[in-house]
């Protein structure tokens, strides 16, 4: 069954906060490794990275949101979310979407985060959760679509 109206657009909404954060994540690959330490913290591609960090927490604090509630519902009727839900478990208990939490927050608030706040290093070693996590969104978010494009068949 095709979602309501405000189901749709609420799934439209966090699907655009998902490829917001894709958009960042390609440019980050597509940017050259600065292999200086001195010139790789202020490098495109640290830049690009801590932008789609900051963009992937906001797709985590919309997909947890109680707004979002019906939202999750609907996918989670359409097709297994489990996987979601297990990488933001490990990310809780293992700190790491604390860490994207801190690079939001020094990303987008400025007015009250210093030059060499935790949020400018917390990506360090991170990356592999990172993808890991936009992946597992990337996979949902492909197999709900499908599921709805094959139900207006």
């Amino acid at each position: 069954m095709a979602p309501d109206k405000e189901t749709f657009w609420g799934l439209m909404n966090l699907h655009d906060v998902f490829l917001n954060a894709s958009l960042l994540r390609k440019n980050m690959i597509n940017s050259p490794i600065i292999n200086d330490a001195r010139e790789f913290d202020t490098s495109d591609r640290e830049r690009f990275e801590r932008m789609w960090i900051a963009s992937l927490y906001v797709l985590v604090e919309a997909w947890n949101s109680l707004a979002m509630k019906g939202v999750r519902e609907y996918i989670a009727s359409k097709v297994d979310i489990q996987p979601v839900s297990s990488i933001l478990a490990q990310g809780y208990k293992d700190g790491s979407l604390k860490k994207m939490g801190q690079t939001r927050h020094y990303m987008f608030h400025r007015d009250k985060r210093k030059y060499w706040d935790i949020g400018r290093s917390s990506p360090w070693d991170q990356l592999e959760y990172h993808e890991r996590l936009h992946m597992t969104f990337s996979t949902v978010f492909l197999s709900v679509f499908r599921e709805i494009e094959q139900e207006d068949r």
